[in-house]
């Protein structure tokens, strides 16, 4: 009873500590200051858009209800960040734009903080380049359209709906989940899940540790290698071509490939199965 006695404020003064950092972290998350820049221009000016974030990041593109081309930014951001976006512009038909972070204001709260990022182009204009950096955090894409698509990245969450343009993602520690990509696919990761919904070019898929899923996928040409993993593609009736599946350890389930035209579907896995239904 006298060690009850003796531990029971202590327990109690934690409790109420935990809660009141809590609804602080939330404060302060709620305090971070609103802000919301666009940068315009004309057909022909923006070549590329490059970004370097801190922060999870939602990007979509849309077409321009005024003929207009615009890059939008909005979101709660540190001050640091603001007066960063503030000091960029257009320079030589390329567009870079930091969210990076002051580290002395970092909090675990913070990587919650979601931005906005819209671009609206006229019907006759389109980037020749996008890319994405981040080093921590999640990020998703609506409908980009670029001849060129780079992300890199080294944790989180990657999600793409619709893409049109040669693709290519490199990251380390996360999951790629895209959905009707029209164009040539290079993809790369260490450890985490690939997904990809209907997709349609040809494509480069490597991984470390994981697993590889296509469904839906029209391709006539697939190079996919798996460390330790399984593979599995959804049976393409446009497909004529053969198949080359292999695995060290493990099985392969595969009707037989038609065989009429040159067309190849290349697998490999160490330590994994393959299957093609």
């Amino acid at each position: 009873m006298t060690h009850h006695k003796r531990y029971g404020p202590i327990l109690v003064l934690i409790v109420l500590s935990l809660i009141g950092t809590a609804c602080q972290s939330r404060d302060l998350v709620d305090k971070l200051p609103a802000h919301e820049q666009k940068w315009t221009f004309t057909q022909g000016k923006l070549h590329s858009l490059v970004v370097d974030s801190e922060y999870d990041v939602s990007m979509a593109f849309i077409a321009s209800a005024d003929g207009s081309n615009y890059v939008e930014i909005s979101g709660n951001m540190q001050q640091h960040t603001i007066d960063q976006l503030e000091a960029t512009e257009i320079a030589g038909n390329t567009l870079k734009v930091e969210l990076n972070k002051d580290v002395k204001l970092v909090a675990p709260n913070y990587k919650s903080t979601k931005l906005q990022m819209t671009v609206a182009l006229a019907d006759d204009t389109r980037l020749k380049q996008v890319s994405y950096k981040s080093k921590a955090g999640d990020a998703s894409f609506t409908d980009l359209k670029a001849e060129n698509i780079d992300v890199s990245f080294h944790s989180g969450d990657v999600k793409v709906d619709g893409l049109q343009g040669a693709l290519t993602v490199e990251g380390t520690f996360g999951n790629i989940t895209a959905a009707d990509v029209d164009g040539s696919a290079d993809v790369s990761l260490r450890t985490g899940q690939i997904k990809f919904d209907r997709f349609t070019g040809d494509g480069v898929f490597k991984l470390t540790s994981g697993s590889i899923d296509l469904t839906e996928q029209r391709s006539d040409h697939l190079d996919i290698s798996v460390r330790t993993g399984d593979v599995t593609l959804s049976l393409d009736p446009a497909f004529k071509g053969f198949f080359d599946l292999k695995t060290t350890t493990g099985r392969v389930n595969a009707p037989e490939p038609p065989q009429e035209t040159t067309d190849k579907i290349k697998v490999r896995a160490t330590s994994g199965n393959i299957l093609i239904r």
